[in-house]
């Protein structure tokens, strides 16, 4: 067997051993990470190779999209930096994302249209998306005290991560 298969299952195993979310998060993450770099073309995009994954494979998860762990990806759009935008709704997202002169922040118009797929067909290239924010913010976090948002949106990852995982060889 191939060392990257290895390491793929051996992250997974480990993060299914994982007693804390943010360790389990990490390991899972990783072993993903892998598995698309073991998959994605040549010149793709680490993102693109995400994108491509998931849309071959997307048919065949067991996701269930109303389980309430997920809620968290319906509840807000998932920011660089994990902020919570009170008050905005999908219309004043959409309007950010059709008016030209808003257009400066490419991080903030992609988490949009991320959270704009997740609203309208629970779309699982935009829920792994969105956990990409989620593992670069943990990573770059000064301490593992999440507030209560962030430790959802963790258990969201895990809970997508480890339906992806699950059955790869």
């Amino acid at each position: 067997m191939k060392l990257n298969k290895r390491l793929i299952r051996e992250l997974y195993e480990n993060g299914n051993k994982a007693k804390e979310s943010d360790l389990k998060f990490y390991y899972l993450w990783n072993s993903f990470v892998k598995l698309i770099e073991e998959n994605k073309g040549e010149n793709e995009s680490l993102r693109q190779g995400m994108r491509n994954y998931l849309e071959a494979v997307s048919e065949d998860l067991e996701i269930d999209y109303e389980d309430s762990v997920l809620d968290v990806l319906y509840e807000n759009t998932v920011f660089e930096d994990l902020r919570i935008e009170e008050g905005r709704d999908v219309y004043y997202y959409e309007y950010f994302n059709t008016s030209k002169q808003t257009r400066f922040n490419d991080d903030f118009t992609l988490s949009v249209k991320n959270f704009q797929r997740i609203l309208s067909d629970s779309d699982m290239t935009a829920m792994i998306m969105s956990i990409f924010k989620v593992y670069d913010y943990m990573m770059r976090s000064q301490d593992d005290k999440y507030d209560e948002h962030t430790r959802r949106l963790i258990e969201a990852g895990n809970y997508l991560l480890d339906v992806i995982l699950k059955d790869v060889e």
